[in-house]
């Protein structure tokens, strides 16, 4: 096997990886405006969901923020089964007011 062809094949899976990784940061920053413009938290600051399965499913980024907006809130309410009354209001006052207003964009 030529070796100038092995390092140009490298090469190109390298550059196809960084191609990958850019166009999934920019999907994973319309995922956060998204999440953003629904709640006013970003996708850093509500739990954790698995975006990468939403981006290999080629999942729109809207999508994707409407169901880890979704899980967030389910957890939050299992959450506040077991938190005291004070906490409950304090998690449910940044989290729930912007979700409301928004409540039918992301049903």
């Amino acid at each position: 096997m030529d070796g100038n062809n092995t390092w140009a094949g490298l090469a190109g899976r390298h550059k196809e990886d960084v191609m990958q990784r850019i166009a999934y940061e920019q999907w994973m920053r319309q995922v956060s405006q998204e999440i953003i413009s629904k709640c006013g938290m970003t996708a850093d600051d509500i739990d954790d969901w698995c975006y990468t399965n939403d981006y290999e499913e080629g999942m729109s980024s809207k999508r994707s923020a409407a169901r880890a907006i979704r899980n967030a809130r389910a957890l939050a309410v299992s959450l506040c089964q077991y938190q005291s009354q004070a906490l409950r209001q304090l998690y449910f006052l940044g989290f729930e007011a912007g979700i409301r207003r928004n409540d039918n964009a992301i049903a």
